[in-house]
């Protein structure tokens, strides 16, 4: 297999996470009205950048030097994939909101209360510890 193809498609893949990610974060963070849609806000790649430079300075306890340098390349690669993700993100917020517009149809109201919360607090529901 030819070596940029499998770099292209583990940068898809990659992209792909951050993108969904980026779009369920947005449907959590502010519940909106039916009638009102969202903006588009992309910045959960900065909110991700960040998280995983902090994970890496707690695990590898990098130098203020090392955390500088590898924030400055996850800030160009993210410069260098934008373009990839840009059409990707809007299909990806339409189906979001499709999914979740149609679980709410299931529920009653009072389930769409807890659902609502659920989303807001960004974690799924907790299993069943008898299970």
């Amino acid at each position: 297999m030819n070596p940029w193809k499998f770099i292209l498609a583990t940068v898809l893949i990659y992209g792909t996470g951050v993108v969904t990610g980026a779009l369920v974060i947005k449907l959590v963070d502010r519940p909106q009205p039916a009638h009102i849609k969202p903006s588009p806000q992309l910045t959960y790649n900065q909110i991700q950048r960040a998280e995983f430079l902090s994970r890496l300075q707690k695990q590898l306890n990098l130098t203020p030097e090392q955390n500088e340098h590898i924030g400055q390349i996850l800030r160009d690669s993210n410069q260098r994939t934008k373009p990839y993700w840009d059409p990707v993100a809007a299909k990806m917020k339409d189906e979001v909101r499709t999914v979740t517009d149609k679980i709410r149809a299931e529920l009653s109201p009072e389930q769409i209360a807890k659902f609502e919360i659920e989303i807001k607090s960004g974690r799924t529901p907790k299993k069943d510890p008898e299970r």
